[in-house]
């Protein structure tokens, strides 16, 4: 059997295809965002479910049982609801069809008497005969329709009794039904009215033998006319009840004292607070979950559609795990205080700094969600951190200097300010609190501590996961940088010809949509490595013999190309971030030292047939940015430019395009992402920088030479020969 070669472990876990390093990226960030999960879904249990105690009714407390965050005593709240419920009176409306009904009722009974009566008194024949048989109907319909019963003799009574009686028995009656009815009568209270019929009729002008069927009647007809309303009744309650401000258990109140007896009250409010071990925590913790699941997949979900660049760099999607689950960290420490202190909009400094401002709100959004929820759900918490981070955002916009984070969290503070002020004024939060001075210091200090922690962490966050902001790089451009420094006093001409390649860098950067501010600062510390050997290159060359001209071809090549190497070296050495150490190794490319090869080649040695292109190259590599490959054209372009006689214009352009072409005919810019459309704006943007750098000037005359200036030619002439820089 064929032996198998053994493969270090190092080798066995590098991707050897495209497939293969997409497949080890997803894992590397599916990793990042279980361990994000994990610690979130840990934090937030804790925080769903505190400390539980073992305790029994009639039991002595061991010790005192604070309540852990701020709570709703729901048993109070439920008692003071109760109160308010019951406070509210039933609702009735009157139903008019009530009294119209028992007024026509009334109506129709005497119409039938008075009817009985004039058929009595027309039958002159029988009148005996004739009453007997209207005693028989009226009672046959008091009965039938009315509901009463009354006997003959009060039936006589009627159909014998005068006019004047009848009318006032029916007026007075109509009367009274009237005015109770009208003041409204209940179900419960139609005994009460009926009452006091009897006793409205007892001190009436009816006749006293009709006095009997009057109340008899009256109480019959007398209806309850108020319907209990009971849906509208039920809606006032429930309004009485939501009005009813809840009764909170301040965060540390204690519920039971040492030794205090345990009663069934006790009990309760520790189950409902889930205080008391009496069950299994399976619904707090399948609810963190859910919640951490969500919150790191909202996260997720933005950076993989609205963040294409970070989503494919492993250490953007660790930077951001990082600052998010470090601030919820760092905010379990100052909920001790309060949760207004929890320093959200630090994440979104942060993240705003480092990564993307948009990114930095999403992800600060987040956690101000979490922070919500991990203090009871408070909306409170909820809008100072939302908001809060949206200022924080807005105040890192132009971000010069690490002392704007300053500024930015004095914004946020005054944002919470406003915040927790609206809170108090809507009613979210009653004024007469003691704590509203409190909760007003609190949100002011967010925002300091925020800005604190953004502006003490930004500088460790840069350097682990290099990171370079615009912070940085401004800082970088100092010109009392200890390097720049050491520049301008070693070698001062590589010193101005790195100023003009940072502006020209700058320049076309901006002209074709890169970073121009890195730009700047990769042509400032491009050229480092010449500190090492300042004379061996021209350009610092003042006044003194060339050392190249008693060298070999070779040894000078080898000496040129080792600034690269130098400047490497020093970057390190003063741990400049990596995306200036690309400019620093990448400006040559693997471009030719032309004129060493070529005195190489021209000389009359016998070794010269043998000379190699490749000893005369750059190592490498080749740029791969927009940046870095702008600043090689850059320092090409500035360093023929300043080598022309005469940089007329046209002269300038001719030069700028020949060096453009030249490098990329030699395949130096393969590996970055400029176009042709691109190369012809930066070629541009050169030839109008250079053009305002090197024109003429006139001659100014001495004080004592009254002839003027010379000619336009002639002070051409002189100031070429005085150019900084020529040899």
């Amino acid at each position: 059997m064929k032996p198998q070669r053994v493969v270090p472990w190092p080798t066995l876990i590098v991707p050897s295809s495209r497939g293969q390093v997409k497949a080890v990226g997803l894992l590397k960030k599916s990793g990042v965002a279980l361990a994000a999960f994990v610690i979130l879904w840990a934090i937030l249990y804790a925080n769903m479910v505190p400390p539980t105690v073992a305790i029994k009714l009639g039991e002595a407390a061991p010790d005192d049982i604070p309540v852990p965050t701020e709570s709703v005593n729901r048993f109070e709240t439920e008692r003071l609801k109760r109160e308010a419920a019951a406070a509210v009176k039933d609702v009735y409306f009157e139903d008019p069809k009530v009294l119209t009904g028992t007024e026509n009722t009334l109506s129709a009974l005497f119409e039938r008497i008075g009817s009985l009566r004039r058929t009595i008194k027309e039958n002159s024949a029988d009148p005996a005969g004739a009453l007997n048989v209207g005693v028989a109907e009226l009672t046959s319909y008091l009965d039938r329709e009315i509901g009463i019963s009354v006997d003959e003799v009060q039936a006589k009574r009627l159909l014998e009794a005068p006019d004047e009686a009848i009318l006032a028995l029916e007026n007075r009656l109509s009367e009274l039904i009237r005015s109770l009815m009208q003041a409204g009568i209940k179900p419960d209270a139609l005994e009460t009215y009926r009452r006091q019929v009897e006793s409205e009729v007892a001190v009436s002008d009816i006749p006293q033998e009709l006095r009997p069927f009057a109340v008899q009647l009256g109480q019959r007809l007398l209806r309850p006319n108020l319907i209990f309303d009971k849906e509208e009744t039920e809606a006032r309650r429930k309004r009485a009840m939501d009005e009813v401000v809840p009764v909170k258990f301040a965060k540390g109140e204690i519920i039971l004292r040492k030794g205090e007896k345990v009663t069934s009250k006790h009990i309760a409010i520790l189950q409902d607070l889930g205080l008391l071990k009496t069950r299994s925590r399976w619904r707090e913790m399948l609810g963190s979950g859910i919640y951490s699941a969500i919150f790191v997949a909202a996260v997720g979900a933005y950076i993989w559609l609205f963040q294409k660049d970070v989503s494919r760099d492993d250490s953007k999607v660790a930077l951001v795990a990082l600052v998010g689950i470090g601030v919820v960290l760092l905010g379990q420490v100052f909920e001790v205080v309060s949760g207004l202190l929890v320093p959200t909009a630090a994440a979104a400094m942060l993240i705003g700094t480092l990564i993307d401002l948009r990114l930095g709100f999403v992800v600060s959004s987040v956690l101000a969600m979490a922070v919500g929820i991990m203090e009871g759900q408070d909306p409170r918490l909820m809008a100072v951190g939302l908001i809060g981070s949206l200022a924080g955002v807005s105040g890192i916009t132009h971000l010069g200097q690490r002392s704007d984070f300053m500024r930015a969290g004095f914004i946020v503070g005054m944002t919470n300010i406003l915040i927790v002020l609206a809170f108090y004024i809507s009613g979210r939060l009653p004024f007469s609190d003691s704590g509203l001075l409190k909760d007003l210091l609190w949100g002011g200090l967010n925002g300091i501590i925020s800005a604190i922690v953004a502006m003490g962490t930004l500088p460790y966050l840069e350097t682990l996961f290099e990171v370079i902001t615009p912070v940085k790089l401004l800082e970088l451009l100092n010109p009392n940088q200890p390097l720049l420094k050491r520049l301008l006093i070693e070698a001062p001409g590589t010193y101005h010809h790195s100023a003009m390649v940072a502006n020209l860098a700058e320049a076309a950067a901006e002209a074709v949509g890169g970073n121009s501010l890195l730009a700047r600062v990769g042509g400032y510390y491009h050229d480092i490595g010449k500190l090492k050997r300042p004379y061996f290159f021209i350009d610092n060359q003042f006044g003194v013999d060339n050392p190249h001209e008693k060298l070999a071809p070779s040894l000078s090549t080898l000496i040129i190309t080792s600034h690269v190497k130098d400047g490497v070296e020093l970057a390190r050495e003063w741990h400049l971030p990596e995306a200036v150490v690309d400019f620093i190794r990448t400006h040559h490319g693997t471009s030719l030292v032309s004129y060493f090869y070529s005195r190489a080649t021209t000389s009359n040695d016998q070794k010269a047939e043998g000379i190699s292109e490749e000893d005369f190259r750059y190592e490498g590599p080749k740029p791969s940015t927009k940046e870095t490959a702008i600043v090689m054209l850059a320092d090409a372009v500035e360093a023929g430019v300043r080598s022309l006689t005469k940089p007329t214009p046209a002269r300038i352009e001719a030069t700028v395009r020949k060096l453009i072409t030249d490098r990329l005919n030699d395949h130096q810019l393969d590996k970055c992402d400029l176009t042709l459309k691109d190369l012809d704006t930066i070629a541009e943007v050169f030839v109008k920088v250079l053009s305002g750098v090197f024109h003429p000037r006139i001659e100014y005359p001495d004080a004592g030479n009254r002839e003027g200036p010379k000619s336009k030619e002639a002070a051409v002439t002189k100031d070429e020969g005085n150019r900084p820089g020529q040899t």
